[in-house]
């Protein structure tokens, strides 16, 4: 989770950078005392301290501070014992921004006359200047001390704890300053700036605008005002005020950072990006710029860019705990997990209670398969904390992982709690139960339908039933006859996925000729297999970062005719597209195993197998039932062929290669089963949560519940690439399935190198989908219908030593041409329902929505 984008508004020591009139009265008062002949008289040059303060203080007025430091310098030099020489040319050095020098000549004041009160105000806005903001309130509290709460002074005193994130205090101080000045512009400026800060937005708004009632030309209240209306969501208004802001001052890069940020938060990123720039541009050396432009080059997926912009940021500004933690989170994102923690080691070092960072380093940990570490993040996160849902929610999803449904749904449930408007955590919640089955299919299908409840307000959800009648009027979609079908596919897994194996065949085998594919990729991925996806389609257009309205709208502009999901409920859920109604027709096709739950989702493809109709019920979406099955596997050639042997001893080894959050008791009860009757059997996993010791420890505990021995249970070790980890298959002799969730791409893989696998046939879609490859593979014989026969074939197998041998030489082939792999036959069965969808739509015949 990126941290909120800065919108640091640069503090403006002396309001508008003229508040020290008072400096310049010793000057002025000098001047005035002059007799008229000293001042006049073409070409007189002046040659004594008097005239030449009566030039600069004139030089000044008129803006040309240039002018005026040389007539200052050479008045300090006639009469380097000056104070009012020194003190002038020090105001005038500070207001050319050559606070260094101005800080020098300030004290030289201060060493002829320690008890001036314009030096010692002048010499704190130096230092504050400089960063240096402690001294600085030291040099104030003594001219407070002397002189009272000038409102001037009191201005600059709140700046400086402003700076120093004391805003309350700095709030007291310019209610102070106001008090006795109530039209002072800088107090004003000042007073927005900490409201926004202490999220008082609609008070900062009121300050700005009183600023801008004494000033309208003030452009630093300009800029206070936008953030504040930024903050209150009101973008466009937030825009104008940035607008105006650098109408008045084209260099204020703050303006042109904060307007950034209000750019990207109408899905301008392009224009935020240019802004970004153009603040870096004129500022190199401003920290929150380069950090925001990497924030936006994240949300963009361009990760090295981002990478660059981050480290820019944190040459100036080390530590900053924020720019660490989100280059961590990019680090992360390019797979650089070592780098990674290294960087969220460095954000908590300079801040341990950042929530955010224990978080992040929580999300990392999960990734690597370091269950228990990333619970422990997550939960020392929301122990600073306790509102954080995000937190609650990937405690959750980690709890799953981890084995513990109870819990984690508890979790998700919490984040539902903070945060009721979640929708990513309700669909961790659907995922939860469509996995463990606790809730029956009806009840899931009621929950999932409450999901675009949740994504959506009856607004957007109105609007969205109104535009699938849009769609109907003449002109909004183009005929079918004589053009290519247009189809999008939305889909976060176009990368190194599961997903991939079976969508990159059928890509392969669309007929191109009659269909015209756009890929719409939710997340950023850099797997070798994007490129390639990305060569099989017409276009590639990314919605990564785009708000899911502004996502449909670019997809009814690319006048899609059918929008395919392939993740559903699933990390990466985009299921808002589709609840706005983005193409006039829509299905989910490959990704999930229940309901999307969507009034607006048309389809679910699947095939009689997996879904007959006697599970309609369970979707409220109409079912496309194809007429072979649903996937097709590639099924890798180049991959060796078995070197399986059986054991000298009789042996058997039994196990999955499954996501061992499937592994859950029901089918640990049912493994004890087979294990207890094949006494010499061992139980093999593998998964890279296999690595934490608490998987472990949970999975030989429930095995020990039902007489199974802990040394009969062997985790494999992560392997390095994907041709050992398939020849990692020689070592099963058979292939268990899990319950009630069954196995998915892991039992094509099982299949494809020789090894039988056992299934146990279930009640609803998840259940079925081994069922049906075996029995596309010609192997019904392998699936059971109860417990006692699934132990009964796998015990058959066992001993069937020579048909296993058998096996291992001759599956490959039988399954090349089966349906499992026939990914042409699969691509024609495909084309011919988008366009019978297309066809049902556009004559008004579609059966009506569940």
């Amino acid at each position: 989770m990126n941290s909120q984008n800065i919108s640091r508004n640069a503090p403006c020591y002396c309001g508008s950078g003229k508040r020290y009139k008072h400096c310049h009265g010793l000057a002025s008062d000098a001047a005035a005392r002059l007799p008229p002949a000293a001042m006049e008289g073409p070409g007189q040059v002046p040659d004594s301290v008097e005239a030449l303060t009566a030039q600069g203080v004139q030089a000044a007025q008129n803006g040309s501070l240039h002018e005026a430091i040389r007539f200052f310098e050479r008045a300090s030099a006639i009469d380097p014992a000056s104070e009012g020489a020194n003190l002038n040319l020090g105001t005038a050095l500070f207001q050319a921004s050559r606070v260094e020098e101005s800080r020098t000549r300030i004290d030289k004041a201060l060493a002829l006359n320690p008890r001036s009160i314009p030096a010692r105000h002048l010499r704190g806005c130096a230092l504050a200047r400089l960063g240096r903001q402690l001294e600085a309130l030291t040099e104030f509290d003594a001219v407070v001390a002397v002189a009272g709460e000038d409102p001037a002074v009191m201005t600059n005193r709140g700046n400086a704890l402003n700076m120093l994130a004391r805003f309350d205090e700095a709030l007291a101080c310019f209610d102070k300053a106001l008090a006795g000045d109530p039209l002072n512009r800088g107090a004003l400026v000042g007073r927005s700036d900490v409201l926004h800060k202490l999220q008082r937005h609609a008070e900062a708004l009121a300050s700005a605008d009183q600023a801008l009632t004494v000033d309208p030309r003030l452009a630093e209240a300009l800029n206070n005002r936008g953030n504040a209306l930024l903050a209150l969501k009101r973008y466009a208004d937030a825009l104008a005020s940035f607008d105006r802001a650098l109408a008045l001052n084209p260099g204020y890069a703050e303006a042109l950072n904060n307007r950034g940020n209000v750019l990207l938060a109408l899905g301008r990123r392009d224009d935020a990006r240019a802004s970004y720039a153009r603040a870096v541009s004129l500022k190199p050396d401003y920290a929150d710029a380069h950090y925001n432009l990497g924030n936006g080059l994240r949300d963009e997926g361009r990760l090295e860019e981002a990478v660059a912009s981050y480290n820019d940021a944190l040459s100036f500004v080390p530590d900053s705990a924020v720019t660490h933690n989100n280059l961590a989170n990019v680090l992360a994102d390019l797979g650089r997990r070592e780098e990674a923690m290294a960087s969220f080691r460095r954000a908590l070092a300079i801040d341990p209670d950042y929530a955010e960072a224990h978080y992040n380093q929580g999300n990392v940990q999960r990734q690597e398969g370091r269950l228990d570490a990333a619970i422990a993040s997550y939960k020392l996160a929301l122990s600073l904390l306790p509102g954080f849902a995000d937190a609650h929610n990937s405690l959750g999803s980690a709890l799953l992982e981890q084995g513990m449904p109870v819990e984690a749904a508890e979790s998700f449930r919490q984040a539902l709690a903070f945060k009721p408007n979640y929708p990513g955590a309700y669909s961790n919640l659907l995922y939860l139960h469509s996995f463990t089955r606790d809730v029956s299919p009806e009840a899931e299908r009621r929950l999932a339908s409450e999901w675009e409840n949740i994504a959506l307000g009856k607004s957007a959800r109105d609007t969205a039933c109104a535009q699938r009648s849009l769609f109907d009027r003449p002109g909004v979609v183009l005929p079918r006859s004589g053009r290519k079908l247009r189809v999008g596919f939305v889909s976060a897994e176009l990368g190194q996925h599961a997903v991939a194996e079976f969508l990159e065949p059928l890509l392969e085998n669309l007929d191109r000729n009659g269909f015209h594919v756009t890929l719409y990729p939710t997340a950023a991925r850099r797997e070798a297999r994007v490129a390639r996806l990305a060569a099989l389609a017409d276009n590639v257009k990314s919605l990564v970062g785009i708000p899911d309205g502004r996502a449909a709208e670019q997809i009814r502009s690319d006048a899609i005719d059918v929008l395919v999901d392939t993740t559903s409920h699933m990390a990466g859920c985009r299921l808002g597209i589709f609840a706005h109604r983005a193409a006039p027709v829509q299905c989910h096709y490959i990704g999930y195993h229940g309901t999307t739950g969507l009034a607006e989702m048309d389809w679910f493809v699947a095939d009689e197998m997996i879904v007959p109709k006697s599970l309609d019920a369970h979707f409220r979406e109409n079912i496309w039932r194809l007429p072979r099955l649903w996937v097709a596997y590639r099924g890798d050639q180049s991959l060796p062929g078995s070197h399986w042997a059986p054991q000298p001893d009789g042996a058997i080894t039994l196990g999955t290669f499954n996501n061992l959050a499937k592994v859950r008791d029901e089918s640990l009860g049912l493994w004890a089963k087979v294990m207890n009757a094949l006494p010499d059997s061992k139980l093999l996993l593998k998964d890279r949560k296999g690595l934490d010791p608490g998987v472990q420890k949970r999975i030989r505990t429930g095995l020990a519940e039902f007489g199974i021995s802990p040394e009969r249970v062997e985790f494999a070790p992560w392997t390095p690439d994907w041709i050992s980890h398939m020849a990692l298959y020689d070592r099963l002799d058979i292939a268990l399935d899990t319950i009630p969730l069954n196995s998915g791409t892991t039992a094509f893989d099982a299949l494809w190198m020789g090894v039988p696998l056992i299934a146990l046939q279930g009640n609803w879609m998840g259940a079925r989908m081994t069922s049906a490859m075996l029995n596309a593979l010609g192997k019904p014989g392998w699936i059971a219908q109860d417990e006692d026969e699934y132990v009964g074939k796998v015990r058959t197998l066992a001993r069937d030593v020579d048909g296993r041998k058998a096996l291992r030489t001759t599956q490959r082939a039988r399954m090349a041409a089966s349906p499992l792999c026939d990914a042409k036959g699969l691509a024609r069965a495909i084309e011919d329902a988008l366009e019978a969808m297309f066809d049902l739509r556009m004559t008004g015949r579609q059966t009506p929505i569940h």
